[in-house]
Formats: C-alpha cells, sequence, structure tokens
C-alpha cells in the first residue's frame, strides 16, 4: 500500500502523514512503499478481512516484497489467522522485511501452536529444545514436537524419536523411538530413514533384523545419503539381509566415497581388490549412471 510522501512546505501533506505514522505507531510492522497486490484483494484486506490479508501477505511473500508481507502477515495474526501467525513468526525468525527477533518469533509460533497450526508446533520445539527465543525447556519441546507429530509432520517425528532415543524431556524408550523414526521414514525423511536402519541392524527396541536394516538403508541410500550408501555397501559385500553382490557393493561405495566419506574410501581400498576387471568396471558405470531418487520406499527384501 504506497504511502503519500510529505512534500516540502505543503501542510495539508505533512498532517496526513503525521497522522498516519501515529495511526501505525502502534503496529510491530509498518507499510513500506512498495507491493504486489491487486485492486480487488487490496480493498478487501484494507476493509478488514483477515483471509484476503493473509492472501495478499502470501501474494506479496512469493514475488519477495517482504515488507509488505510482513506487514499484512500481522494484520491477519492480530485477527487471529492461524497460518499468518505462523508465517509471521518465521519471518521474525529469519529477519525477512522486518528485523530480526526471536522472542517475538516464538511468541507468534506459540499464538498459531495454540490453534493447532502444527508447522508452529514444530518451530516451538525447536526453540524450546534449542533455548533460542525462549528458555530452553526440553519437556515443553517434547510437548509440541509431539502435537505435530500427531498431525503428521515428518520433522517432529524424527525430532520427537531423537528425544525418545535420548531421555530428553520424556522417558528413554527405544520402542517409542522406533515408532516415530517409523513414522518419519515411511513419509520420506532421510535421516529418519537412516537411524531406523540403524536400530533393525543393531536391535534396538526391537530384535535385530538385517533385512529391515538393508530395507531402510536402502530407502535413504536412493536419496543420497552417504552414511546409508555406505552401510548398503557393507550389507552387500557380506550379503547381510542382502544377497551377496560385489557388484552392488561397489557401486555403493563408490558413491559414498565420492560424497567425501573417508570410511567409504577406506571400504574400497579393501574390496576393490576382491573384484575382478569386469566387476569393477561394471560397478563404477552402475556409480556413474545412478541419480538420486524422490522419496520412495522399496519393499523389503528387494534390491534398490
Amino acid at each position: 500500500m504506497p504511502i503519500t510522501r510529505c512534500r516540502k512546505n505543503d501542510t495539508a501533506v505533512v498532517l496526513l502523514c503525521l497522522a498516519l505514522i501515529a495511526c501505525l505507531g502502534g503496529l510491530g510492522v509498518a507499510p513500506p512503499t512498495h507491493a504486489h497486490e491487486s485492486s480487488e484483494l487490496q480493498a478487501e484486506a484494507e476493509a478488514g478481512d483477515m483471509h484476503a490479508q493473509a492472501d495478499l501477505a502470501a501474494q506479496n511473500h512469493e514475488v519477495e516484497y517482504f515488507e509488505m508481507a510482513a506487514y499484512w502477515f500481522e494484520q491477519a495474526a492480530l485477527q487471529g489467522h492461524a497460518d499468518s501467525q505462523y508465517r509471521l513468526a518465521e519471518m521474525y525468525r529469519l529477519g525477512q522485511g522486518i528485523r530480526a527477533n526471536e522472542a517475538k518469533a516464538a511468541q507468534w509460533y506459540a499464538k498459531a501452536a495454540a490453534q493447532g497450526q502444527r508447522d508452529a508446533q514444530y518451530g516451538l520445539g525447536l526453540m524450546y529444545a534449542s533455548g533460542v527465543g525462549v528458555a530452553r525447556d526440553p519437556e515443553r519441546a517434547a510437548h509440541w514436537y509431539r502435537q505435530a507429530a500427531a498431525q503428521g509432520l515428518a520433522a517432529a517425528q524424527f525430532n520427537l524419536a531423537l528425544l525418545y532415543r535420548r531421555g530428553e524431556g520424556v522417558a528413554a524408550s527405544d520402542e517409542q523411538a522406533l515408532q516415530w523414526y517409523t513414522e518419519a521414514a515411511a513419509k520420506g525423511y532421510v535421516e529418519a530413514q537412516f537411524n531406523l536402519a540403524v536400530m533393525y541392524y543393531s536391535g534396538s527396541g526391537t530384535d535385530p533384523n538385517p533385512v529391515a536394516a538393508a530395507h531402510w538403508f536402502a530407502a535413504a541410500a536412493e536419496q543420497g545419503h552417504a552414511k546409508s550408501q555406505y552401510n548398503l555397501g557393507l550389507l552387500y559385500d557380506s550379503g547381510t539381509g542382502v544377497d551377496a553382490d560385489p557388484v552392488q557393493a561397489g557401486k555403493w561405495l563408490h558413491l559414498a566415497a565420492s560424497s567425501g566419506y573417508q570410511d567409504a574410501t577406506a571400504g574400497l581400498a579393501i574390496l576393490e581388490p576382491k573384484l575382478t576387471a569386469a566387476q569393477l568396471a561394471q560397478a563404477r558405470q552402475l556409480a556413474s549412471d545412478w541419480q538420486p531418487q524422490q522419496p520412495r520406499i522399496p519393499e523389503p527384501g528387494t534390491a534398490p
């Protein structure tokens, strides 16, 4: 919403500018002088329609008019629009269009979280876990992670599993960690897939299950996770959880090594002397041809 500029010696305009400043002074975000807006949506937003304000804010954010986006997100947030409260919290956290302020970010996350906005619940959990913007409180972090996790947010499920694994803010429980890692892994969350594979391999929270371990290492490896590629290579080399396959072992170790994973480089030095020239060439070609995949979940016991 453009603001009239005050001209020298123009008393009427000066008074108008002062009046506008006085009216807007109580707001945390002042309206900037440039915007991306449609006349109809602008009119509805100025009339106080919080949904129009939220839509107008989102349009401005999309084209990186961050000051105007922050202004309209605040107008909608002040009326209780949960998504706008979350988006405003994000802008305070990132310093987009307004001065970064972690305490205000936490306040707006809390308002949206109380209305069930799952991304805000997760963001508030992160703040309590790290002590950023609020006093560190692992129990509250676990509470808000759990709220978001129950709504299916994979990142919250993963972080809740971490707390159960470490016993921070909750009683330690490998069984609970396994459950929440499984939820996140099924959505393609790569770190959850890797951690779940490790738990199945070691028998933490469940009986050892090398087939399930190979399954989840493969899911993460296909997304380019170097540690999973390394571990999958070892499983193919030893025939643990999968049929032994020196070519597949070489392929995955090559891929992990190409990402700079030093253990994979060392593993290749041990594996390659055992391969025939044809196997070595095939493994290298497979690694060269490989492309990371979008999250997908291969069936247990099948080769990736």
